[in-house]
């Protein structure tokens, strides 16, 4: 089984380097739900993957961190609850090792509404 560098942040703690397995048992226990994704290039031009449970709100998971996004038009925020994992991907939305740093994460675990 591959085990890809992910970054794992989940609420109140600071986000940490773990190695993790894609596999979609491992994410649905580990995320306490069925994993959903959302896939995101940074300013960087870094491609990520957020893995979240989809289920978390339902759950009554705690708060987690904000999700600016920054399209050309116009800003919006996505909240998170419960634990997200982040990897990396490649062009053709392959798994990879995660390619940010921890002074990167900065722009993705955002305060609410920050402008």
């Amino acid at each position: 089984m591959i085990k890809y560098k992910a970054i794992l942040k989940e609420p109140g703690k600071k986000p940490e380097f773990v190695y993790f397995s894609n596999s979609l048992k491992f994410l649905d226990g580990k995320l306490d739900g069925p994993p959903s994704t959302i896939k995101i290039t940074t300013r960087a031009e870094k491609k990520i993957s957020l893995f979240y449970s989809s289920d978390s709100v339902i759950k009554g998971k705690e708060y987690n961190f904000t999700l600016q996004i920054v399209p050309d038009n116009k800003k919006y925020w996505l909240d998170f609850c419960g634990p997200v994992i982040i990897f990396g991907r490649d062009a053709e939305d392959n798994l990879l090792d995660c390619p940010l740093t921890m002074e990167e994460t900065g722009e993705i675990f955002t305060e609410p509404y920050e402008c």
